[in-house]
């Protein structure tokens, strides 16, 4: 029963975000009933936010990687990144963003975490194709299946510890099912490149412009 009523703001969040409610209103939302809840009395729910934007802004590193992407993207250093791969692949735009899906795989694998490295990538994607659902998803795929195996995230060695082995071991173990999840999700970017074109308004779907 306490696990019921303590998913009920969780609950309350999706179902704003599936809405198509900004998520800041949705986090305050989920945020007001767990306070009402848990009883919290003002000052006690007003020590945990400030603690919990102290706890935020001590990240530093996914703030450096969205500012840098930001200056990278202002810059204009993405469009014409992908507009230079296009040239050189001669218009074949899918398999570029096949590169993209696997450069966000392994770099989620060698820093265990998926977050920060989404910054730069996802731009990139964007810029390449648009909103693709097939580069999407595989780009999800790649995040979640890279640091759940990855030897240096700590989900890895929550499972290790279960499972009563070192972390090297049970990374090892995965290490085959992340190979397979990886080139799935770059065949599944590849094909849905190839199969819906470029939705961007660029002219990088223009195969003849590269011939």
């Amino acid at each position: 029963m306490n696990l019921l009523i303590n998913i009920i703001p969780l609950a309350v969040i999706i179902v704003l975000l599936f809405k198509k409610q900004h998520m800041l209103f949705a986090g305050l939302v989920g945020g007001i009933i767990a306070v009402l809840i848990g009883g919290l009395d003002l000052a006690k729910a007003s020590e945990m936010f400030v603690g919990g934007i102290n706890n935020m802004m001590s990240i530093t590193v996914p703030i450096i990687y969205a500012a840098s992407a930001a200056m990278v993207s202002k810059a204009g250093s993405i469009e014409s990144l992908v507009e230079l791969a296009g040239r050189k692949l001669k218009g074949r735009i899918s398999i570029l963003v096949g590169f993209i899906v696997l450069i966000q795989g392994l770099a989620t694998y060698m820093a265990g975490m998926g977050a920060g490295n989404s910054m730069i990538t996802a731009p990139l994607a964007a810029a390449a194709v648009g909103a693709i659902p097939e580069v999407i998803a595989a780009m999800a795929i790649v995040s979640g299946v890279g640091f759940t195996t990855s030897p240096a995230s700590t989900e890895t060695v929550l499972a290790a510890e279960s499972a009563g082995i070192d972390v090297m071991s049970q990374a090892a173990a995965m290490r085959p099912y992340t190979v397979i999840f990886y080139l799935l999700a770059v065949g599944l970017a590849v094909y849905g490149v190839y199969k819906r074109g470029s939705i961007t308004k660029g002219s990088i779907d223009k195969e003849d412009k590269f011939k």
